[in-house]
């Protein structure tokens, strides 16, 4: 069975808050730098 929603529809489903992080790693898998990100994401038009 396959979803009927779009990626868009399916955007529209996660509204609000988002926070997570930026990572940059060497090639020998040790973190270089770690950035703190927080996205909010909003509806327009009744979305």
């Amino acid at each position: 069975m396959s979803n009927s929603l779009t990626q868009w529809q399916c955007l529209l489903k996660n509204l609000e808050e988002w926070r997570g992080s930026f990572t940059s790693i060497s090639a020998e898998g040790e973190i270089i730098n770690n950035t703190s990100a927080v996205a909010f994401l909003e509806g327009r038009e009744h979305n």
